[in-house]
């Protein structure tokens, strides 16, 4: 078994996390940390704190989908049976792996296994869920994700194939990526789980939910809080993902109706002057029309010239569209 946890400038933020591996009941267990050059050395102070755990560094920000493929082909490699990637903004309990493994191991064609991935609670509140197991809806184009667990668990029972799991704490079968490959490193970060899981499904594995296990996620609460590159990514990695998978049957007008949801967030966020995600949205558009992906190598704050388009634009043509394709 692999652990892979990929650092960005986040030394305490992998830390927390790295402290709460030390306490997993799981033999075997191979920690790799991969850093996706950090801007100060972050990786030997890392190692110091932690000599049990392996490292690496990358000479360049390969993203989410490049950084972890780092620690893929390093558990290929070596023959492990299992890879587990999860986010350096998670803490885990001491039984959190042991729960996915026997997911796994049940069904020789489970290929993917989340655990519910939780927030921390607000002011001594109970769990609040940020992921409890997923579907792409290939008639609607887009992803569905309730927040009642049962729902999601008869739907799983019921055998549908168009599940997918979130890679906040994923579980990934080695077998299966030797035969299909890693994350698809155009993504760079979000949408490449949405990616990995229908890949997965395509080649005949199930994507399968470990109800009995939780991870805390220590993210953003809203989305409208996180940064621009979020929104680039998810701009131009929505029309990617679904513009190349999306079944034949429901792939009239797809672009269109993608694009127009887009520029309506980004007037909605223009609007609640988040101007820099607003001109996030607008380049990730672009962007995916010009072929370009990987990192997204622009300044947001000197991106002035596309704020007509965030504010104008999509107000009426796309909330047009978004009716007449819906």
């Amino acid at each position: 078994m692999l652990i892979s946890i990929l650092n960005w400038n986040g030394l305490d933020t992998t830390r927390a996390c790295l402290a709460s591996l030390r306490g997993l009941d799981y033999a075997g267990a191979c920690i790799v940390v991969t850093d996706n050059a950090s801007r100060e050395d972050e990786v030997s102070v890392l190692r110091g704190e932690f000599p049990e755990f392996e490292f690496a560094s990358n000479k360049a920000n390969l993203g989410f989908a490049g950084g972890h493929n780092t620690a893929i082909r390093m558990a290929l490699e070596r023959g492990f049976d299992y890879v587990w990637i999860l986010n350096n903004d998670c803490t885990v309990g001491k039984d959190d792996l042991a729960g996915l493994v026997a997911v796994a191991e049940s069904d020789p064609k489970v290929g993917l296994v989340s655990p519910l991935i939780e927030l921390p609670p607000l002011d001594g509140g109970g769990a609040r869920y940020q992921f409890c197991g997923a579907w792409h809806d290939w008639q609607e184009l887009r992803s569905v994700r309730p927040m009642n667990v049962e729902e999601v668990r008869a739907r799983e029972a019921a055998g549908h194939d168009d599940m997918w799991l979130t890679g906040t704490a994923l579980l990934a079968r080695c077998s299966m990526l030797k035969e299909m490959g890693g994350f698809d490193e155009r993504y760079f970060a979000y949408y490449e789980d949405d990616e990995l899981s229908a890949r997965a499904v395509r080649h005949g594995y199930r994507c399968r939910m470990a109800f009995s296990v939780s991870v805390m996620h220590h993210s953003f609460p809203n989305s409208y809080d996180r940064p621009p590159h979020y929104f680039y990514f998810c701009s131009r990695n929505a029309l990617l993902f679904w513009a190349e998978n999306t079944p034949a049957e429901h792939r009239s007008r797809l672009r269109r109706k993608i694009a127009a949801q887009i520029l309506v967030e980004a007037r909605n966020l223009h609007d609640s002057g988040r101007i820099r995600q607003a001109r996030a949205c607008v380049a990730g558009v672009l962007h995916y029309l010009g072929g370009r992906f990987g990192p997204p190598g622009v300044d947001f704050d000197r991106c002035g010239y596309l704020d007509p388009i965030a504010r104008f634009f999509p107000y009426r043509l796309g909330a047009m569209l978004g009716a007449s394709l819906s």
